[in-house]
């Protein structure tokens, strides 16, 4: 995981750069091992509220704020406001301050 500087966790993120395996039915999915591994980045500034979970592969954009309780599966732009489960872009911050 590559976490960049400033970035705002609130208590209980959890990220995730690894899925598990779970295929064979005949086997607990502790025994199957890892399926993917894919780095996870939450760039510049970011802000992730509580209990957030970013999943493997995914890239949290410099200046991106993802709200409480989101699940995120894909990337969030720069500068955008994502929240939900799974996670989707709500508001491109940058959009905002144009229109001002």
């Amino acid at each position: 995981m590559r976490l960049g500087g400033d970035v705002l966790l609130a208590r209980g993120v959890y990220v995730a750069d690894h899925a598990h395996a779970f295929e064979d039915p005949r086997c607990p999915v502790l025994a199957q091992g890892i399926d993917r591994l894919s780095p996870v980045e939450i760039a510049d500034g970011a802000w992730l509220g509580e209990h957030v979970v970013v999943c493997p592969g995914v890239r949290i954009g410099r200046g991106a704020v993802v709200g409480a309780n989101s699940v995120v599966t894909a990337d969030v732009p720069d500068r955008c406001v994502a929240a939900g489960a799974p996670a989707r872009i709500l508001r491109d911050l940058d959009l905002d301050n144009l229109a001002a």
